[in-house]
């Protein structure tokens, strides 16, 4: 079992932390906190399971084999099995036709796997988050494709003045 490690993360960070929901009629109006975890390879089976259409009587944690963790900073649970789980204050909730909601919110407090942090860089190790994205539907995705593409310094551009677009 990996060990978790947690830290703390700034009230004040402008970081938001997403979460997309398949069931918004699940969701009270006024929801004002949530948890949002990155799901690694290990764990898309388990949230796949979650994303079937559970009764409020139903645990889905326990169909998928995981464990709900007791918040730090707010009531929702947190993932044990999720390499990075974010605790959040909801920011905004962005209505996308009938059936789905992205919900924006302010990190409050963040638990990772011990495994998952570079501690001597303070970063995230990708390759050891091993995130995937659901993209829609059925369809899943890895981000183990990567690579680095450095920000150009501007004395390194060619930059000409801009023209002037009134006229």
């Amino acid at each position: 079992m990996p060990r978790e490690r947690t830290s703390s993360v700034s009230r004040t960070t402008s970081e938001k932390c997403h979460e997309e929901t398949h069931a918004p009629q699940q969701l009270p109006a006024l929801f004002d906190h949530l948890v949002g975890a990155a799901v690694s390879r290990a764990i898309a089976e388990a949230m796949h399971i979650c994303a079937a259409p559970f009764t409020p009587e139903q645990d889905e944690l326990q169909a998928a084999g995981l464990t709900a963790m007791p918040g730090k900073t707010v009531a929702s649970p947190w993932i044990k099995e999720a390499p990075a789980s974010f605790e959040c204050r909801r920011h905004v909730t962005l209505e996308l036709g009938k059936s789905r909601q992205i919900i924006l919110g302010e990190i409050l407090f963040a638990h990772y796997h011990a495994e998952v942090v570079d501690v001597d860089r303070l970063r995230i190790n990708p390759a050891r988050l091993d995130a995937i994205a659901r993209l829609g539907g059925d369809t899943c995705s890895t981000i183990r494709d990567r690579f680095e593409m450095l920000t150009p310094k501007l004395e390194d551009i060619d930059v000409r003045p801009a023209r002037d677009q009134s006229l």
